[in-house]
């Protein structure tokens, strides 16, 4: 099943630059800038949906499903910190990129 969705995963981060040129074609430096922030804005999007996702799914998995099993809620406690160590960087950096896109680009 999993491979399965990556898969459909990679078909569907492939097909973005398609979608996004087909809306517009930059015809200037502005437009091509414009262009490919709004393909990093949907790949970030999808990235933080994701990972909130698999956030979620650990939580409900090792605190919910296997509540009794101390094995499986220490493996869900390791992974639920490497999960907001993730959600925290991903933050950082899109707030490092918007920081630079406002004052190199004015957007």
């Amino acid at each position: 099943m999993r491979p399965r969705l990556i898969q459909l995963t990679a078909i569907a981060l492939a097909s973005l630059p398609s979608i996004a040129l087909a809306a517009s074609t930059p015809t200037n430096f502005r437009g091509l800038v414009d262009v490919i922030l709004g393909i990093i804005k949907i790949v970030v999007t999808l990235v933080f949906g994701l990972t909130f996702l698999y956030f979620m799914w650990t939580l409900i998995r090792t605190w919910i499903v296997h509540g009794g099993d101390a094995g499986s809620i220490e493996e869900g406690k390791k992974t639920l910190v490497v999960a907001v160590i993730a959600l925290v960087i991903m933050i950082s950096v899109w707030g490092i990129v918007g920081l630079i896109r406002q004052s190199l680009f004015g957007i």
